[in-house]
């Protein structure tokens, strides 16, 4: 029953990327805020650029993102777009295993 949630889950996005054009789709997953943690990783590792020259926002943003974009980007030859890909199905991956984790504990 737990497997279920993020199989409904990959086939929903599925579906949606499916679903939209190429303008909306580009709107919806490759804006600022999706691709900021690659830029970074690109920037820092590919380019050699020092991080000290980055000003991160506000908002608690650079863990767990920036690390596991930047393992996304490893696994991916530093290609964005497929490094988004790998992101989100691992960001999904550590989210079930989370709520299985607390679902044990209770």
């Amino acid at each position: 029953m737990l497997l279920l949630i993020p199989l409904l889950a990959i086939a929903n996005w599925i579906r949606a990327i499916l679903s939209c054009d190429e303008l909306v789709l580009e709107a919806k997953f490759f804006n600022f805020d999706t691709l900021f943690p690659f830029h970074i990783y690109r920037d820092v590792v590919d380019e050699g650029r020092s991080f000290s020259g980055w000003q991160l926002p506000i908002a608690p943003f650079a863990f767990p993102d920036i690390p596991l974009a930047g393992f996304a980007m490893f696994l991916t030859g530093s290609h964005a777009l497929a490094a988004v890909v790998v992101y989100a199905l691992l960001q999904l991956l550590l989210i079930v295993g989370g709520l299985a984790a607390i679902a044990r504990a209770l």
